[in-house]
């Protein structure tokens, strides 16, 4: 299986590139982990800087189709033009890190936290809870207060300021699952499981497991998106005209 890992955020410092050498760690050797990215904007902090990347970020997956990608995981917790690739592409498979998370965390637990890089998030990352429609199972948002293009600068406040906000979700509002918000949290999962005995769910490699299992599922069972209603595909000849893709 071949994976794109595609960066919505790049500032030209290892710390990206970081992000796949984890994910390798979780796959075996006959499955290729790329790094690539889009420019646009150093950071998503702001719903507005959002909209320098979207179009970049469509003809970026196209891209990796005729690089002979089986998936794509879009590498942002808010899942950026997520709906949009699922109706446009059927030959290559569309992950989400937050949507893969957060459905992740539902089949290890009734309750699950999320743990934003800042409260300023927190309306988008709700968005994504209530567009797949489990609202009910979320116990609660947290916040390390901590921008997201710092969070890999102090790695003892980041784990410090983890540990704090994972304790009161447990504790205070009944988290039986934790997940975090933010690909730049990566790396961390292990040790914060392990230290506070309920599962924690890195996105990113969430995304990463459900992208092989949805590769399983398209090889065997034939199960791609459905055309039926939402994500019916538009014409051809228009997607040409508008967009200046063939599919």
């Amino acid at each position: 299986m071949k994976i794109a890992y595609l960066d919505i955020i790049f500032d030209e410092t290892e710390i990206f590139e970081e992000l796949v050498i984890e994910l390798r760690k979780h796959v075996s050797d006959d499955t290729v982990i790329d790094y690539h990215y889009v420019t646009g904007t150093d950071n998503l902090e702001y719903m507005a800087f959002e909209t320098l990347v979207l179009p970049a970020l469509l003809f970026k997956i196209n891209e990796m189709r005729s690089l002979g990608y089986d998936a794509v995981i879009i590498g942002c917790f808010f899942d950026p033009v997520l709906d949009a690739a699922k109706e446009l592409y059927d030959d290559i498979i569309i992950v989400g890190v937050g949507e893969s998370a957060i459905l992740t965390a539902l089949k290890l637990g009734k309750t699950f936290s999320i743990i934003a890089a800042r409260s300023k998030h927190f309306p988008k990352m709700l968005e994504g809870v209530e567009r797949i429609g489990v609202r009910s199972r979320l116990a609660s948002l947290r916040s390390l207060d901590i921008k997201v293009s710092q969070l890999q600068q102090d790695h003892a406040l980041l784990s410090r300021r983890m540990g704090e906000e994972i304790s009161r979700a447990v504790e205070e509002d009944m988290a039986e699952v934790i997940v975090l918000g933010c690909t730049m949290e990566t790396g961390q999962y292990r040790h914060l499981q392990e230290t506070h005995g309920v599962p924690v769910i890195d996105p990113t490699v969430a995304a990463l497991m459900q992208a092989r299992m949805e590769f399983d599922c398209r090889k065997h069972c034939d199960w791609g998106y459905s055309r039926a209603c939402a994500y019916e595909q538009p014409p051809a000849d228009e997607v040409e005209k508008f967009l200046r893709i063939r599919i």
